[in-house]
């Protein structure tokens, strides 16, 4: 997402796997053909941080790939703190991870599309 002179205030990452699961190899190769998006980052410079820009560009990001079509699953890692940001966008806590990467244990979240656009749909309403 850019401001208004079109300078980059923020992105969502992630890359598309075969697999059902996400794993640290899930989250190190591109598939094109995947038909599970793993979500890396929603990254907000901290000064714009709890305005509602994450959630945006989360929705909007979502939105894009819902409407393509492709995509049946999202799942990605977050630490507790987060669990709440994810959960407003429809994302489902499925519990620790099970991957280890510092300190912290990782929450596993996971959206089914047709969940999210019923979720999205709702808050709308």
């Amino acid at each position: 997402a850019g401001d208004e002179r079109g300078a980059l205030r923020g992105f969502v990452c992630g890359t598309l796997t075969l697999d059902e699961r996400l794993c640290e190899e899930s989250m190190s190769v591109h598939q094109p053909e995947g038909r599970t998006l793993c979500i890396h980052s929603v990254v907000v410079p901290e000064a714009m941080r709890r305005r509602g820009m994450g959630g945006w560009m989360l929705r909007s990001y979502l939105e894009r790939v819902a409407e393509a079509g492709r995509v049946e699953q999202v799942l990605l890692l977050c630490k507790a703190p987060l669990e709440r940001f994810y959960a407003s966008a429809g994302f489902e806590s499925l519990g620790d991870s099970g991957v280890a990467h510092g300190a912290d244990p990782w929450t596993l979240m996971r959206l089914r599309l047709t969940a999210g656009r019923e979720a999205q749909s709702s808050a709308d309403a």
